[in-house]
């Protein structure tokens, strides 16, 4: 699908790959003057399927890559779930959600999310974007007042060879919220790399 980080050219580009057509573009969002934007097409269908048919299907496709205490995939959240099983199967990419980097997991006793879930998920990416500035991205979110998921992105992706990684707005019907931009700002404040920010705008075709 092209979902890379090398250069992408102010101008729309478009490639297919597998009867998907992607179009990444570089656009002025705001405050967010250079978000990548990476429009992503995907069959219909996949609308079709219920929480557990979903969960079971892309499962077995790909075994261990949607476990929930990893990946938080929970069949609740069908369009950041449908852009976590397009980005495996079309460009090889991992994704997971709910990690809320501006908590300690053993901040999150008694709530939806459990410390050993969230201990899991933040480990993935401590290992992938490294401890320094793993720690450094916490004081930056909590110094903005940036708890639990308040303006947290969708997604955190990465290539299983850590060749790439960035995290991930995911968007069908609505745009960015306020508390997002802010999250987005002081993540910026520490991770400099533009890359490392996407939005991603679902679009739904007609096989």
């Amino acid at each position: 699908m092209g979902l890379d980080s090398a250069g992408v050219a102010p101008n729309d580009r478009r490639a297919t790959r597998k009867g998907v057509t992607t179009m990444m573009r570089i656009v002025p969002l705001g405050l967010l003057p250079s978000l990548k934007v990476e429009e992503i097409l995907y069959p219909r269908s996949l609308e079709l399927f219920g929480r557990e048919e979903r969960l079971a299907a892309w499962s077995k496709e790909f075994p261990g890559d949607f476990d929930l205490q990893i990946s938080g995939m929970s069949g609740n959240n069908p369009a950041q779930e449908i852009a976590m099983y397009v980005l495996r199967k079309e460009a090889g990419i991992r994704s997971l959600t709910w990690f809320k980097l501006g908590m300690e997991p053993s901040e999150t006793k008694g709530q939806s999310t459990s410390p050993a879930d969230l201990e899991a998920r933040q480990g993935i990416i401590t290992k992938v974007i490294g401890q320094d500035l793993t720690s450094r991205l916490k004081v930056a979110l909590r110094e903005a007042k940036l708890r639990n998921f308040k303006g947290e992105p969708d997604l955190f992706c990465w290539k299983p060879d850590l060749s790439d990684w960035f995290f991930a707005e995911v968007k069908k019907d609505d745009g960015l919220h306020s508390a997002q931009i802010r999250w987005h700002l002081a993540a910026k404040s520490v991770i400099e790399d533009d890359t490392r920010f996407r939005l991603l705008l679902l679009t739904p075709t007609d096989e």
